[in-house]
């Protein structure tokens, strides 16, 4: 009787944003599930120590020159974006990789809904534009949904909310909460939000 081999692919992934908040714990939780992960990032380098299944690559991810070099013979199985705010930069990440991806995953902000005042579900109104971030996201969004109905483009969004890490602290201070441990320090005024009664 004949037996045939099969070896399994390792999934590939490519994270950009790979040296951020999110980017760095993404990275390391798909290379503990056996991924093979790449990363891009800007100016900073990705704190993941050495594994032979990771490699992070600097340069500046808005350069289509550069970033059509890149991905010359490369495709992935999930592509997590974490840089886009806008809807000329969805429209871009789809000129790159209709191709070359299983599922992109494009991180958007639950900040697109309206002040809500019950449990937030799939059905809630997602369509606060009060300010300029989430009035950007709204249309990336709308621009990846027309995408992967007149495209097929395999887009997934995430509204995410306040992301903490190991190395972060929890506050309403923009930056890893660093900070605001500083403030208290010094024994300066620092603004703590109260929920209200």
């Amino acid at each position: 009787m004949e037996t045939t081999n099969i070896i399994k692919r390792k999934k590939k992934v490519l994270v950009i944003g790979s040296s951020g908040n999110i980017g760095r714990e993404l990275c390391a939780e798909y290379l503990k599930s056996g991924c093979v992960v790449e990363g891009i990032s800007f100016r900073r380098k990705n704190v993941i120590k050495y594994h032979r299944n990771f490699k992070n690559y600097n340069f500046d991810y808005r350069s289509d020159v550069k970033l059509k070099k890149f991905l010359i013979d490369k495709f992935y199985d999930i592509v997590i974006n974490l840089i886009i705010y806008n809807k000329q930069q969805a429209l871009r990440e789809f000129k790159f990789f209709k191709k070359n991806v299983l599922n992109y995953i494009f991180i958007s902000s639950v900040s697109l809904y309206n002040n809500a005042k019950k449990k937030i579900t799939e059905k809630s109104k997602s369509r606060d534009l009060r300010w300029p971030g989430a009035k950007n996201k709204y249309y990336a969004e709308k621009a990846f949904n027309k995408l992967l109905k007149n495209k097929n483009f395999p887009v997934t969004i995430i509204r995410a909310g306040h992301v903490y890490n190991y190395f972060t602290v929890p506050n309403n201070m923009i930056g890893f909460g660093v900070d605001f441990l500083k403030l208290l320090k010094l024994k300066k005024k620092a603004i703590i939000f109260k929920k209200k009664p």
